[in-house]
């Protein structure tokens, strides 16, 4: 259904409704709960000033454990 609506094809929104509201019941049955992330990201500069620092510090790969 999601498919057919990105390609504006008609639906049938009840069907829809009730859908997501069964995926919802489902997830929330298992224990899944929505969390927030920081998905904010580092200017270039400062990214590549952590990377070199890191290099410097010996750790090849720029992942310090």
């Amino acid at each position: 259904m999601s498919a057919k609506l990105a390609l504006g094809e008609k639906i049938d929104f009840g069907e829809l409704s009730s859908t997501i509201g069964a995926m919802v019941r489902v997830s929330s049955r298992l224990g899944l709960q929505r969390r927030t992330k920081d998905i904010t990201t580092p200017s270039l500069a400062a990214y590549l000033e952590e990377k070199h620092s890191k290099a410097e510090a010996g750790d090849i790969d720029g992942d310090a454990a």
